[in-house]
């Protein structure tokens, strides 16, 4: 879901939340290519990212630390090796391996050379739908079973507590995952927050809020907040309580933030589904 190279997805709280769509999925393909070969067309060449050996580093890791659990299979149970080997099939389904990465485009017939109408990876959105499906599942497996085997884990299940709408189960899991991340206590204090703004429990959000924010942690920036404030900064009670700890400023700073974030997701989903729809008239 990324729209450069070396810049972080602005999708992030939506892939960890299990929020993202199957359409945004292949949205995000579409500005994805296999290698440097692909980028023939010169009309999206320069929007276009090549992503094929990350992916195959990233799915070799997969296969790896897979190979690593069933290695262990006496602490696995049946359903645990079903989904492990689920996902290895997936990873392996689609340009697994060096020389299937760096493959040049086209067929030659006679003397001539056809290159395919459409140079991306989107033949791979069902593969990346599964995956992500999968990868949620195994999400749900490390809460029922690994609550908080470090910080990394902690953090991430909260996050997808809250994105999944289990208001309770996240502030429960929250409250008991803080002595394991000790250094990120502004954060799992904050989800508790949402949540209990979430399950209508306005007052003692904002007392939660006020609490949180007395001490101005992070120097001071709300921005570094952001994606955890976004739900109450068009609440009125909740923005006078970030107003009794910070100025009118830092809270506009705050809100300028958080609009460009929005524009730019938006931004890089238009953009992907021009270039969807270029492919089409192409094939068409």
């Amino acid at each position: 879901m990324r729209e450069k190279n070396f810049s972080p997805s602005n999708f992030q709280s939506e892939i960890r939340s299990g929020l993202l769509s199957a359409e945004e999925v292949e949205l995000g393909l579409q500005n994805k290519s296999l290698n440097e070969h692909y980028l023939y067309d010169p009309e999206i060449s320069t929007q276009m990212l090549v992503v094929g050996r990350d992916i195959f580093k990233r799915s070799e890791t997969i296969d790896r630390l897979i190979d690593k659990a069933l290695n262990l299979s006496q602490f696995v149970n049946a359903d645990e090796i079903i989904l492990l080997e689920r996902i290895r099939e997936n990873v392996r389904r689609y340009d697994f391996g060096e020389k299937a990465v760096e493959k040049r485009p086209g067929t030659k017939i006679g003397g001539s050379q056809y290159l395919p109408v459409i140079p991306n990876i989107s033949y791979r959105k069902n593969n990346f739908s599964e995956l992500y499906s999968l990868y949620l599942e195994l999400q749900r497996l490390i809460i029922k079973h690994f609550r908080y085997m470090d910080r990394n884990t902690a953090i991430h299940n909260v996050q997808y507590l809250f994105g999944a709408g289990k208001y309770k189960e996240c502030i429960a899991y929250a409250r008991g995952c803080i002595k394991f991340a000790p250094n990120d206590k502004i954060l799992i204090w904050n989800y508790i927050a949402n949540c209990l703004y979430k399950i209508g429990l306005k007052k003692s959000a904002y007392r939660k809020l006020y609490y949180i924010y007395k001490d101005r942690p992070y120097n001071g920036s709300l921005v570094s907040s952001r994606s955890v404030l976004e739900n109450f900064v068009n609440d009125t009670k909740a923005v006078e309580v970030l107003l009794r700890t910070h100025s009118e400023d830092e809270f506009e700073q705050l809100k300028t933030v958080l609009q460009q974030e929005r524009l730019q997701r938006e931004c890089f989903l238009k953009k992907n589904r021009l270039l969807f729809e270029y492919f089409e008239k192409k094939k068409g």
